[in-house]
């Protein structure tokens, strides 16, 4: 999580009084020890709340034991009545309230016996009481941290039990603790109230604890005005800065006190670094080391503590981990002698000493950073002479958080109280009999302990400031609101806040000087709050600079205008607008280490002003626009802090320049919204963004393109917590493409409208939301409409999270996949319109998971496009009947269960099912120009009008349900080999099938994954194919088109295919023709080699092809005598031949020429088989014999003698008979 240093303040945080009866004190040992319980528990609380992303946190400004002693006198809820009436048995209690400016008061006193409950709150309200036993993080969290400010029971979660539900409906809630919050997930639950509540109301908020609604929870934080006091700087006796340039600091290295120019603070032992923020030291090894191996720590001058009276000791200091024991400070002295090179019970650390051997403390003052190795419990402790006093906190630390650690020591002359505080806030005090003077105080160090077995401390130190007085509770405040090594350039200061109706803008006012600010100072207003004029015209500044050092600038306009202050710089501060319009802020704004936070309380700013700093910036409230040139800005943005906030930019360059090396949180959203009005990239590597606990909105504006791939990460929040959400609004397009998988929450597409168009948010790298929840919600509907895109175009996106899809009234794609082969998990779809559309454009889309339906009734699925889908997870009617329509050319793949019963209709493309893919019950119709394919099993009554492809290439699919073949129908059967195996063909196994009249068989030989070929060996063969098996066939189907083979060779010349039908299916024949079975028969394992056995080779080499050795008879692979020209009786030429009758599908025609040039003339010629006949006048045919094989003889049509034709050729032409 990211909260600013010095930027502690929730966005509706409330000032507590934590009021007890003696009663109460007593029984934890004193006021001190009830004091220190209250502060673990309000801390527990504020933690449980920044856990939870509400933005609310309470901040005790006082306790009081209250004058009546009210122990077993009432109820809890009686306490509560008492205060809100100002009984007297607690008007003390009230009183004190109003005069520290408490929001919140809350009582712990034991309730009479009869009591029930464990505490009582007003919802909303100011008043809460506690039973004493159960005033602890978990029942503060859930009454004055829940009831007072508006958080009611009806919104809990029951399993896993949220803390508005501790203590109700069977028991108490349990660590982690947290309240409901749309955009948490803990141990794979949503945490949202869903109204199982055992009886405690219909929800509030939707099932959200977390929001904090703006007439309920700030209304609590604003009941009465924040009482501030000026910072205490003018006390300050000693002053160690440790910001130095990053670098080494080896022993020895010495940091000068600011005030005295003299006192030193040493760096002892070894592996301390300077950050350029603070010095690191790195823990490692106990305290029982030689100093030139001991891990480093900052030894302190002697006499910080005994040469005071009174003091306040300030530590700005980081736990970075948590060694055994480790030290934030110890002060004092050893029981032990010590080194001998200083005081008594001094170890100076001087180079070459020994290690100390076992040493114990004597004297002084310690603050451990941790109990054992716990981090999130502290030690306190006051010694005089081995006899301590100690008191144990329990404040949650996380580790590299800073903190303000304040201890401050009251004198009442013979003795004094020592009261220690953390970020503001009072933890516990001791009361002592002794003054500072009987310290002895000879080693005072950061880091170790006085105890040499203890661990020597992983921290890093920003400032330590000693003064020569004891603050009080709201000076300390104060001090920590100015953060770490702050250093006042102004002359005028606020003396205390402007009261509603004045101003010290431009008016004398609250100012020390007593005079209207001028060009010729610097102004400073710490705490304290600063008005504008109430007017309706621009304003400016009149003094030289004004610093906002943890107070507040409140615009009070009466319209929309312009302050202009020429150079603004803020630490810890808020800008405020709580006028009226548009609040525009112009000149320079320096923002310091401790942040801004601009508050768009009654409406929105623009801050046009120039940024610049290195602090944190954070948005809340009405929407703020940066217009201003911010390039020399470094530091980080965060808009919201559990509150509502939003930030709009033209440019990335508006939030500053980006860090030289990855900030993981530079830019961060709590309930934050990013708007643009431009397209633009968030796209530097090293301006991390992280998604908060209650997360980010992207509103993208008509027309414009927001790509976000800079890195993405969620806040760790310990195990089985998954927090913050993407959230898309607005109709433009917001693109995330980081390559970086640290974000972990949720995903919401649009704002769940009616009526809005809230555009589309594209996907184009798996990466950036591969560790999101599951699932993704799209959850505009009727009018409204939004889309998840996927572009995969440079890789596949592969998403394990599932949709959750409202229904539309509009034809607009929820889902679309633009290019790639991408995938999601399943589809759920809820209530809203008829419209469920999901869209294919190019590559395919893959579901893993199910498309089902939580709502009821009839929900119907459109899968649309030119590209691919595949159902890996199949369809499940949920809670609804679901139906599938497919549209678009397509391919839609199923190889998994279809177990709908709305039906199926492919309207466009291909359906196409694996082996493993099942259609239940429920119509299947196909239309025309579409198609069936594949294998897997069909239950469904199903309709073909279209294309109906089994096997797709091979396989057999199977239906149990009635198939009917429309008249425009076409079946179409694959053959993927030269084989007559069924496994390698596509066919249909069915019961009652019925063909209409028209509906035709196409016979498909040339797939993709085709090896046909009409010339191979096995087609020189009958062969038969199963197509359809039924138990009862009406109708017959026409052959239709018969393709290439994979060659693209057509059948023809080589065989016929023909259909066998009857009532128990149909079976496809193959008849080759009679050269084929010549050739099979002769050539054998040869018959499919084309040099060897086509029809116009010659094998043997005998010079006649195997067309005429097929036609004469004889023998193609054993030479033989070519038929020759003989001379007959009349005195022509004649050709002499056999002839054979099987030789059916050729054409024998002998021809004569008077060159061998031609022109040929047709004599005689044999079709089919058939005798020869004479085509020309005077040519003479004679065939004799009997059986399959006759004697043919041709004779010429002209005499050899003839003038006109002095030579004459005659040759035997055979051609293959082509049907």
């Amino acid at each position: 999580m990211f909260l600013a240093a010095g930027s502690a303040f929730g966005a509706v945080e409330a000032d507590l009084l934590a009021a007890y009866d003696s009663s109460y004190a007593s029984s934890l040992g004193g006021q001190a020890n009830a004091q220190v319980t209250i502060a673990n528990a309000i801390t527990g609380s504020n933690a449980i709340n920044d856990r939870s992303g509400t933005g609310a946190r309470v901040r005790v400004v006082g306790y009081l034991q209250s004058a009546s002693n009210n122990n077993q006198t009432s109820t809890l809820g009686g306490y509560v009545g008492w205060m809100a009436n100002y009984d007297s048995r607690l008007a003390d209690v009230v009183d004190r309230g109003a005069a520290v400016g408490a929001d919140l008061v809350t009582y712990v006193c034991a309730p009479v016996t009869s009591e029930t409950s464990a505490a009582v709150a007003q919802q909303p309200g100011m008043y809460s009481s506690f039973g004493p036993g159960n005033f602890w993080s978990a029942v503060v969290a859930h009454e004055l941290g829940g009831h007072n400010y508006g958080r009611s029971h009806s919104d809990g979660l029951l399993n896993p039990k949220s803390i508005m539900l501790h203590n109700y409906c069977g028991g108490g809630s349990a660590p982690p603790y947290l309240f409901t919050n749309f955009n948490l997930w803990f141990n794979g639950v949503r945490f949202v109230g869903d109204g199982n509540n055992c009886s405690q109301g219909g929800l509030i908020n939707g099932g959200d604890n977390s929001l904090p609604t703006a007439t309920s929870a700030q209304g609590v934080a604003d009941r009465r005005e924040h009482l501030a006091a000026s910072p205490r700087l003018d006390a300050v006796v000693r002053r160690w800065s440790f910001n130095r340039a990053a670098a080494a600091a080896p022993a020895g290295t010495t940091i000068t006190d600011q005030v005295t120019g003299t006192a030193l603070a040493v760096v002892r032992g070894v592996g301390a670094t300077f950050t350029g923020a603070g010095l690191r030291i790195p823990g490692g090894g106990t305290g029982n080391l030689a100093a030139s191996s001991i891990p480093a720590y900052i030894d302190l001058p002697n006499g910080i503590l005994s040469s005071n009276t009174n003091v306040t000791i300030e530590v700005w200091a980081t736990p970075l981990s948590a060694p055994n024991w480790a030290r934030l400070l110890d002060f004092g002295r050893t029981v032990q002698a010590g080194d001998g090179l200083g005081s008594a019970g001094e170890y100076t650390g001087t180079p070459g000493t020994a290690a100390p051997g076992t040493t114990q403390s004597s004297d002084g003052i310690m603050l451990s950073a941790d109990i054992g190795t716990n981090l999130s419990a502290q030690r306190f402790e006051s010694k005089l002479d081995g006899t301590a006093l100690t008191l144990d906190a329990a404040l949650p630390t996380v580790a590299g958080v800073p903190h303000h650690y304040a201890i401050t020591y009251t004198s009442n002359g013979s003795g004094g109280r020592w009261q220690w505080f953390r970020d503001g806030d009072a933890v516990t005090y001791l009361d002592v009999s002794y003054p500072l003077s009987s310290i002895e105080d000879v080693n005072n160090w950061l880091g170790r302990s006085l105890w040499s077995g203890d661990n020597m401390a992983n921290n890093e130190y920003a400032e330590v400031r000693i003064s020569n007085v004891a603050f009080t509770r709201d000076q300390v405040l104060a001090n920590y609101l100015l953060g770490p090594n702050f250093t006042s350039t102004a002359s005028t200061m606020l003396t205390t806040s402007d009261v509603a109706g004045a101003s010290s803008f431009n008016a004398a006012g609250k100012w020390n000087d007593a005079a209207a600010p001028s060009s010729l100072k610097r102004y400073e207003t710490h705490g304290h709050t600063l008005n504008t004029p109430a007017t309706s015209f621009a304003v400016a500044f009149g003094g030289q600079s004004l610093a906002l050092n943890g107070g507040r600038l409140l615009f009070k306009g009466l319209a929309s205008s312009t302050v202009t202050i020429a150079d603004l710089l803020v630490s810890a501060g808020t800008l405020t607008h709580a006028g009226t319009g548009v609040f525009t802020l112009a000149g320079a704004l320096a923002v310091d280490a401790d942040g801004v936070r601009i508050y768009g309380a009654n409406g929105s700013l623009v801050i046009a002003s120039a940024l610049t700093g290195a602090g944190p910036a954070t948005y809340v409230g009405q929407a703020t626009t940066l217009t201003g040139s911010n390039t020399a800005y470094t530091g980080k943005t965060c808009v919201g802090d559990g509150n509502t906030g939003t930030l709009i930019i033209d440019s990335p360059a508006r939030l500053g320049t980006a860090p030289a090396t990855l900030v993981s949180d530079q830019l961060v959203f709590n309930r934050g919204t990013l708007q643009n009005t431009a397209t633009f990239a968030l796209n530097e590597a090293t301006r991390g963004i992280l998604i908060d606990v209650s997360g980010a909105t992207f509103n993208v504006a008509t027309g414009t393109t927001l790509t976000v791939t800079s890195p993405l990460s969620s806040p760790n929040l310990g195990t089985g917590i998954y927090a913050g959400t993407i959230r898309k609004r607005g109709p433009g397009t917001l693109v995330l493409g980081g390559a970086t998988s640290g974000f972990n929450g949720g995903l919401y597409l649009d704002s769940g409208s009616t009526t809005a168009n809230d555009g589309a948010l594209r996907l184009t790298n798996g990466q950036v939301l591969a560790n999101a929840r599951s699932p993704f919600y799209i959850t505009n509907n009727n009018g409204g409409s939004s889309v998840l895109q996927l572009d995969g175009s440079t890789g596949a996106i592969t998403q394990t999270q599932s949709l959750w899809l409202n229904g539309r009234t509009t034809p607009s794609p929820a889902l679309q996949n633009l290019a790639g082969l991408n995938a999601l998990g399943g589809v759920t779809l809820d209530v809203g319109g008829s419209s469920y559309i999901l869209q294919s454009d190019a590559g395919t889309l893959r579901f893993n998971g199910a498309l089902t339906a939580i709502a009821t009734g009839t929900r119907t699925f459109t899968l649309q496009g030119a590209g691919d889908f595949n159902l890996a997870g199949g369809v499940t009617n949920g809670n609804a009947t679901v139906a599938l329509v497919k549209t678009g050319a397509g391919i839609l793949n199923l190889n998994s269960s279809a177990a709908h019963t709305g039906g199926t209709t492919l309207s466009g493309g291909t359906l196409l099912l694996g082996s493993a893919g099942t259609f239940g019950s429920g119509a299947l119709s196909v239309a025309a120009s579409t198609t069936l394919a594949g294998t897997g099993s069909i239950a469904a009554s199903t309709t073909i009008s279209g294309f109906h492809t089994p096997g797709a290439p091979f396989g057999t699919q199977t239906f149990s349900g009635s198939l009917a073949y429309a008249a425009s129908a076409r079946l179409r059967w694959t053959l993927q080999d030269n084989t007559a195996a069924l496994s390698s063909t596509g066919r249909l196994v069915a019961g009652t099938v019925s063909v209409a009249g028209g509906a035709a068989l196409d016979l498909v030989l040339n797939g993709a994954l085709s090896t046909t070929n009409y010339f191979n060996a096995f087609w020189t063969q009958p062969r038969t194919w199963s197509v359809l098996a039924s138990s009862a066939q009406t109708g017959v189907f026409t052959l239709g088109t018969v393709s290439v083979d994979s060659l693209d060779q057509s059948a023809a010349g080589k065989g016929a295919f023909s259909l066998v039908q009857s009532v128990a299916g149909v079976t496809v024949q193959w008849t080759p023709t009679a050269f084929a079975a010549w050739r099979g028969t002769v050539f054998v394992a040869q018959a499919g080699t084309a040099g060897t056995a086509a029809f116009d080779v010659d094998p043997d080499g005998d010079g006649l092809k195997n067309g005429i050795e097929y036609l004469l008879g004889s023998d193609p692979v054993i030479r033989g005598a070519s038929p020759a020209p003989s001379q007959l009786g009349d005195g022509r030429l004649s050709l002499a031949f056999s002839r054979s009758t099987t030789a059916t599908d050729v054409v024998a025609i002998v021809q004569a020429a008077d060159s061998p040039a031609g022109p040929w003339t047709d004599l005689a010629s044999s079709t089919g088989g058939a005798p020869f006949v004479g085509l020309a006048a005077g040519a003479t045919v004679q065939e004799t014999g009997s059986g399959t094989l006759r004697t043919v003889e041709v004779g010429d049509a002209v005499p050899i003698d003839e003038v006109a034709h002095p030579r004459r050729f005659l040759r035997l032409f055979v051609t293959l008979s082509v049907p």
